[in-house]
């Protein structure tokens, strides 16, 4: 059985093209950590795949390869020399944080649609997997060469905790979580205090609560906070703030992704009967390569409602892959469309 991801977002940084290295290296993770014995057949012929690789492979490559081998070997001469090339790749953004780019960002500018920029979801992925070769594996001093990379990563968290993607999600809060395992000491005792000039906030964190979220909403007028944290342990407090930006549109430059054009006509199979109607829809992917999943939602107007068998005629033809009809709308589901089709 085939199984092919159409995702960008679920292939993370190995959208584009072919990448034995990394694939080999995402399979042997998925091995390993399911408990794969490492004398297994298959763990020794991927890694025997992955010792071919070159070290001067692509950034996101190597920090997946950089985790497999940490799971496999921690001592392996060939995770040393991937770690090696890692560093020399390193970005320091500011003090005390570092991560790892994907080169042909590297040319390209901030976007100027956020207050404060945000890394792509594949760099965030990709430090994600550095972060946890450092601390996989019981190796001396972890806490401390992980320190940079963690106050790295957990600036590029979006409000409800989780980052720009599924992909960059899993993989970041797997590698924070490790390293807050990694961390905890027990006897977690912290107070927390927020001060606004308008109103101030408190709160406690110890064993029995450390799990649960401690959220307060401050005025819409707070333009300054002063934050105190004293006590034992390892906490975060993330500051939030939401704000509408107004968008020219006319100014926009960018493609929309997807040209839709409706056509309505009287039934095609009984045309005296005015109860019925024929509705044409044609949906052409207006970007370059492959398109994700697509869904194309019909609203039905008041009092129509959809012919089942002219929706079923349409799955056994395979003009589409699925669909759902609900009480005001139908849903047509399209697994992949390519340029001009």
């Amino acid at each position: 059985q085939v199984w092919v991801s159409v995702s960008s977002y679920l292939k993370g940084g190995l959208a584009d093209g072919e990448n034995v290295g990394g694939l080999t290296a995402f399979a042997l993770i998925a091995l390993l950590e399911a408990g794969i014995d490492k004398n297994d057949p298959a763990v020794v012929n991927g890694f025997t795949c992955l010792s071919k690789q070159q070290t001067n492979a692509d950034t996101y490559t190597l920090t997946v390869m950089a985790y497999a081998y940490t799971l496999y070997n921690v001592d392996s001469p060939k995770r040393g020399q991937i770690m090696a090339e890692l560093e020399a790749r390193t970005r320091v953004p500011n003090p005390g944080q570092k991560h790892w780019i994907r080169e042909e960002e590297e040319k390209k500018e901030k976007d100027s649609n956020y207050f404060y920029w945000r890394a792509p979801s594949a760099e965030v992925e990709m430090t994600a997997y550095v972060l946890m070769a450092y601390i996989a594996g019981g190796q001396e001093g972890a806490v401390s060469t992980a320190q940079p990379v963690v106050q790295w990563l957990t600036k590029q968290r979006n409000a409800q905790g989780g980052f720009s993607s599924t992909q960059d999600t899993v993989v970041a809060l797997q590698a924070l979580s490790m390293y807050a395992t990694l961390v905890y000491q027990g006897g977690l005792d912290i107070s927390v205090r927020v001060d606004t000039p308008s109103k101030s906030y408190q709160t406690g964190i110890n064993d029995s609560n450390s799990l649960v979220l401690t959220t307060w909403d401050l005025s819409p007028q707070t333009t300054k906070l002063n934050v105190q944290v004293q006590g034992k342990g390892c906490t975060m407090v993330q500051a939030n703030m939401k704000y509408n930006i107004y968008k020219d549109e006319e100014k926009e430059t960018g493609q929309a992704s997807f040209e839709v054009k409706v056509s309505v006509y009287r039934s095609r199979t009984n045309i005296d009967n005015c109860k019925r109607r024929t509705l044409r829809i044609c949906a052409r992917y207006a970007l370059p390569n492959f398109s994700n999943m697509a869904i194309v939602e019909v609203k039905m107007i008041t009092g129509w409602i959809p012919v089942k068998s002219t929706v079923k005629e349409l799955l056994a033809a395979k003009q589409i892959q699925k669909y759902e009809i609900n009480p005001d709308n139908v849903d047509f589901y399209l697994m992949s469309q390519s340029e001009g089709v």
